[in-house]
C-alpha cells in the first residue's frame, strides 16, 4: 500500500478530529491514560523497548480509537483507521500516521494482522511497533467496556509461570476485566501470556438498577471483598486464620443486610435459601469469632500486667486456645458438608447471572427499582439509631449493644448504596458509624470478657479433676483481676456513649 498519500486537505490535530467526530471525550482520555500506563508498565518488566516517540503514536491512536463510531458503528474500527490515513495528523509522517491507523484499525473485532493491507507497507520494525502499540491499545480499551472511566491499574507483575498478571480494581472491575480478557489475544502474540484479576471496589450499583440486580451486585461485591470465591471454601483442617474469619463474619453479616434491603424485589421463595445459609455460616463464624476477640483482649492485658497475674492468666489463655480449636474444627466440618457447598453453588449462580428468574413483577405501588428505596431506606436506618436518644445516661451494656447493631446495619446500608448516594453524605455517615461501632464494640468486649472470664471459673467448681480446670483454679487471682479491669473499662466508657450518638440526631 502506497503510503504517500493526498495532504492536500487541511492539516489535523488529534483533538480537532475528536471534536470533528464527536467522540467521547472522558473514553477517549481514559483509554489513552490506561493505554499509557500500560506502555511504561510493561516497559518496566521488559516486554518492550519502545521509544518515547513510539509513545507518542500510542497516545494519539488510543485517543482516536472511537474516530469512526458515528459514521458506521457496527465497523467503526475499519473507519475509523481510513479516517485516519484520510486527514493529515499534524507533527506525523505518512508512515507514522499509518502506525496510528493501524492502532485504531486493529482496536475492535477480530485482530488479523496478516490481513491488514497497511502493515504490509512498513517494513518489518515498524511492523513490530506497529502491533505492539496496537495490542496495548486494544486491552486499554477493554479496560473502560463499561464506559464507566473507573476501573484502575493497581499493578502489573509475572507470576511464577512468567504470566503477566495485570491487577484493576473498580466498582466494574470484574466486567472490564472479562473484556480485557477477550481483546488480549493480539496482546498473547506480541508480548506473551497475560491475565487480569479485578478487585471491586463498591457495588457499582445506579439508580436505575432493578432492585434484584442491585442484590446480585451488592452479594458479587461481599463476596470479593472477603477475598473472592476462593476465601469462602476450605481446603484445610488447620484452624481458620482469624483475618479470614473476621472477613467472612462481615462479609456475611453484610450480605444478609444486603438481602434485607432489597427484598421487596426479589421472589421470597428464592431468598429463603441463600437465607438459611448465610445464617448457619453466621452461627458458626460467630462462635469462632469470639474466641478471636477473647483472645486479642487478654493478650493485649497481660502485655500490661504484673508478672503474677500474668502467670495465672496463662491458664486461661490455653483454656480459650483450646476452646477456639475446637469451635475452629467446628467451622471447617460445616464448610465440607454438602449443605454449605450447595449453598455456595447456589450463591455463585446467583451473583453470576443477571437475576431475572429471582426478580418479581414489576407492578406499579410496588419498589422495584434503586431509585425507589434510596431516600427511604436511609431515612427508616436513621431514625432507628436516633431513637436510641431516649435511654439514660448510663444505660446497660444490652441496650448499648442494640445501638451498636443499628448503627452497623445502617453503615452497612450506606455501603451498599454508597454509589447513588452523594459522596460528602455518604462519606460523613460512615465516619460517623465507624467511630460509633468502634467505642462501643470495646465497651461489648470489655463485658464479654469479664463474663466469659467469670463462666470459665465457675465451671472450674463443677469439674476439679480435669487439668485445664485445675489450672484455672490455680490461677483463679490473676482471672478475678483480670474480669475487674474489664468491668473498670465499661464503666468508664459508658459515661461518654452519648458523644458517639450525637453525629446522628
Amino acid at each position: 500500500m502506497d503510503l504517500v498519500m493526498d495532504n492536500r486537505c487541511p492539516m489535523q490535530t488529534v483533538e480537532s478530529l475528536c471534536a470533528r467526530y464527536v467522540l467521547d471525550l472522558a473514553h477517549a482520555r481514559y483509554v489513552a491514560a490506561a493505554a499509557m500506563q500500560l506502555f511504561d508498565e510493561t516497559q518496566n518488566l521488559g516486554l518492550h523497548a519502545f521509544t518515547p516517540r513510539e509513545r507518542e503514536w500510542l497516545q494519539a491512536g488510543a485517543t482516536l480509537l472511537d474516530l469512526g463510531m458515528s459514521l458506521d458503528p457496527s465497523n467503526h474500527h475499519l473507519t475509523g483507521r481510513d479516517l485516519v490515513l484520510a486527514a493529515p495528523l499534524q507533527g506525523f509522517s505518512p508512515a507514522e500516521r499509518a502506525i496510528v491507523a493501524c492502532i485504531v484499525g486493529f482496536h475492535d473485532g477480530v485482530a488479523q494482522p496478516e490481513r491488514e493491507p497497511l502493515l504490509k507497507a512498513l517494513d518489518d520494525q515498524q511492523r513490530k511497533v506497529a502491533l505492539g502499540l496496537a495490542a496495548l491499545a486494544r486491552v486499554a480499551d477493554g479496560l473502560d467496556a463499561t464506559r464507566t472511566q473507573t476501573t484502575v491499574v493497581k499493578a502489573c507483575a509475572r507470576a511464577a509461570d512468567g504470566t503477566l498478571v495485570v491487577r484493576i480494581c473498580g466498582p466494574h472491575s470484574h466486567d472490564d476485566a472479562r473484556q480485557a480478557e477477550a481483546r488480549a489475544d493480539l496482546w498473547r502474540a506480541v508480548f506473551g501470556a497475560v491475565t487480569f484479576t479485578g478487585r471491586l471496589t463498591s457495588p457499582g450499583l445506579v439508580a436505575d438498577d432493578p432492585l434484584a440486580e442491585a442484590c446480585r451486585k451488592a452479594l458479587r461485591y461481599r463476596v470479593d471483598w472477603a477475598g473472592g470465591p476462593g476465601a469462602w471454601r476450605t481446603a484445610s483442617s488447620e484452624p481458620a486464620a482469624p483475618d479470614r474469619v473476621r472477613k467472612l463474619r462481615v462479609a456475611a453479616r453484610r450480605m444478609r443486610n444486603d438481602l434485607r434491603i432489597f427484598s421487596p424485589g426479589l421472589r421470597a421463595k428464592s431468598l429463603r435459601p441463600i437465607s438459611k445459609g448465610l445464617r448457619d455460616l453466621l452461627k458458626v463464624l460467630r462462635q469462632v469469632r469470639t474466641c478471636d476477640v477473647l483472645l486479642a483482649n487478654l493478650g493485649d492485658y497481660i502485655e500490661r500486667c504484673d508478672d503474677e497475674d500474668r502467670i495465672g492468666l496463662a491458664s486461661l489463655m490455653d483454656f480459650w486456645l483450646a476452646e477456639r480449636a475446637r469451635r475452629a474444627e467446628a467451622l471447617f466440618t460445616f464448610m465440607s458438608s454438602d449443605g454449605y457447598q450447595g449453598w455456595l453453588d447456589a450463591l455463585t449462580v446467583f451473583i453470576s447471572n443477571e437475576g431475572e428468574r429471582v426478580a418479581r413483577a414489576v407492578e406499579a405501588g410496588r419498589p422495584s427499582h434503586v431509585r425507589h428505596i434510596i431516600q427511604p431506606t436511609i431515612a427508616r436506618q436513621l431514625a432507628v439509631v436516633r431513637s436510641y436518644d431516649v435511654l439514660p445516661d448510663l444505660p446497660d451494656v444490652e441496650q448499648i449493644h442494640a445501638l451498636r447493631v443499628a448503627i452497623r446495619r445502617m453503615r452497612y446500608t450506606i455501603e451498599a448504596m454508597q454509589d447513588v448516594l452523594p459522596a460528602e453524605e455518604s462519606r460523613a455517615y460512615l465516619t460517623a458509624c465507624i467511630a460509633a461501632q468502634e467505642a462501643y464494640g470495646a465497651i461489648h468486649d470489655a463485658h464479654e470478657a469479664a463474663h466469659q472470664a467469670v463462666r470459665v471459673m465457675s465451671l472450674n467448681r463443677a469439674d476439679r479433676m480435669r487439668d485445664a480446670f485445675r489450672a484455672v483454679h490455680m490461677g483463679r487471682k490473676g482471672i478475678t483481676a483480670y474480669a475487674d479491669a474489664q468491668r473498670r473499662v465499661v464503666a468508664a466508657r459508658l459515661v461518654g456513649w452519648r458523644d458517639y450518638l450525637e453525629p446522628f440526631l
